[in-house]
């Protein structure tokens, strides 16, 4: 599950179930461009078979994939509407 806090702080937890949320890892510290993301959903969505990519729809409606994101390290941005 990841997480976009109002301080623009991303937080990925992992391991999500029935039991809670899993350890928690900031991928970004808290910064002004955070705070315009409305919508955030990881999952497999590249070529690889991990869900390590995030897709972000922006306050101005751009939608972002970021791709091999890592517990500590956001990846790749690919801006898929401008």
């Amino acid at each position: 599950m990841v997480h976009p806090w109002s301080n623009g702080e991303l937080t990925i937890y992992q391991d999500v179930g029935s039991r809670g949320l899993g350890s928690k890892s900031a991928v970004l510290a808290a910064n002004s461009t955070w705070t315009h993301a409305r919508v955030v959903a990881a999952g497999e969505f590249g070529a690889n078979n991990w869900e390590d990519d995030l897709f972000v729809r922006w306050s101005d409606g751009e939608v972002s994939m970021y791709g091999n994101t890592q517990a500590d390290a956001l990846g790749r941005e690919y801006q898929l509407v401008p």
